[in-house]
Order: C-alpha cells, then sequence, then structure tokens
C-alpha cells in the first residue's frame, strides 16, 4: 500500500511543467515590433478650396422722381372795359355829382337836426358848437357832442350832450362845463332855433342856426 503511494507522487512529480525559460527584454521588443502592422502610407487631406466669392449685387438704379404734372394754364382774365362816356362828359365832374347824390339821399334818411349847429347869443357872438346826430322822428334819440368857442384848446372845453330832447316844435340839450347848462330852444318858420341858455341860475337869451 505503502508502495503504490509513493509511485503516483512519482508520476505527479513527472507530469509537472518544464519552468520557462527565462525572459530577454531584446526578445520581448522584438516580439512587439513583430505584431505592429507595417505603416501604411501617409495619406495628405487635399487643401481646403475656400469657397467661391460670389459677385457683388449691381447697385439698383435710383429711383425716379416723380414727374410734376404741368399747371393747368389759366386763361386770361377778360379785360374790364373803359366805362363808356358820351363825348363831352367829363369823368371827374360826373363822380362829384355821384358823390354829392349818395350824401343827399343818406341826409333825406336823417332827421331835420342831423348835422352841425352854431349857438350865438343876440349880437351875432359865437357861444358854443353843437354836433348833433337825428336818426329821424320814431328811430331813436337824438345824440351830439359840444364845443366851447370861447375856450378852444381847453382840454375841458368840448364834450357830449348829456341829453338831447325834442318834442314837437321844440328842443331841449343839456351838457356840463363846470357847471350843467340847459339849451332850451324852439324851431321858427324860417328854420331858425330860438330861445335861452341856462347856466348857474341865469338865463341868456340865443339863437341856434346851422352852420
Amino acid at each position: 500500500m505503502i508502495g503504490a503511494i509513493f509511485a503516483l507522487a512519482l508520476q505527479a512529480t513527472d507530469a509537472a511543467p518544464t519552468p520557462p525559460a527565462p525572459h530577454n527584454a531584446a526578445d520581448a521588443i522584438a516580439d512587439i515590433l513583430a505584431q505592429t502592422p507595417p505603416d501604411e502610407p501617409t495619406v495628405v487631406a487635399p487643401p481646403k478650396t475656400p469657397p467661391a466669392t460670389l459677385p457683388a449685387p449691381a447697385p439698383a438704379p435710383p429711383a425716379a422722381e416723380p414727374v410734376a404734372a404741368a399747371p393747368t394754364p389759366v386763361p386770361p382774365a377778360a379785360p374790364i372795359p373803359a366805362p363808356a362816356y358820351a363825348p363831352g362828359d367829363d369823368p371827374a365832374a360826373r363822380y362829384a355829382s355821384g358823390v354829392r347824390s349818395s350824401f343827399e339821399a343818406r341826409q333825406a334818411r336823417q332827421g331835420p337836426l342831423d348835422g352841425r349847429w352854431t349857438l350865438s347869443d343876440t349880437d351875432g357872438h359865437g357861444l358854443y358848437v353843437f354836433q348833433l346826430a337825428d336818426p329821424g322822428p320814431g328811430r331813436g334819440p337824438v345824440e351830439g357832442a359840444w364845443r366851447d368857442l370861447d375856450r378852444q384848446g381847453a382840454a375841458d372845453a368840448l364834450g357830449f350832450l348829456d341829453a338831447a330832447e325834442r318834442s314837437g316844435q321844440g328842443l331841449i340839450l343839456s351838457f356840463r362845463e363846470a357847471q350843467l347848462r340847459t339849451v332850451t330852444l324852439t324851431q321858427g318858420t324860417d328854420g331858425r332855433w330860438t330861445g335861452q341858455i341856462v347856466s348857474e341860475g341865469q338865463a341868456r337869451p340865443v339863437v341856434m342856426t346851422r352852420s
């Protein structure tokens, strides 16, 4: 039995692998080189061709300016015909006659007191001038202004009438020059107005005529 065990041990010893030969570094490098595939030829990439430069677009033609429409011709105005005058007619005299007729027509529409009047004493010495505006009976009151003939140029020697009252053939004018003055008149058949002026309580006979 013991002999059999020794026989198995010997067989196991004979079957053990042979130890590898010592490794040589030069041989290892040679093996690696042998396994490296041969160098492939280097392929040089062709140079990249730059993209073709597109030609610059041609400049756009300038926009055409709008053409203004030709103005519509305006026909010349017809000449004003010269006024026809009869032979021997004077244009200046004709114009003056027209102005005079217009003034007379306007005066015809005014009342009888409209215009300029002078108030004098019985000796004919001028005392006051009245400028009256008479729209006519039933059209409104008489209005006006006064001026003192004895104090011409003085700042307080003129003004407006305070009142002008007409009643039939009678007329009363009131105004103030330092004191209240009242002129009471009656129309005569000759067109003059006679009466008196009262100032500071004193009455003085007067006559008013158109001037």
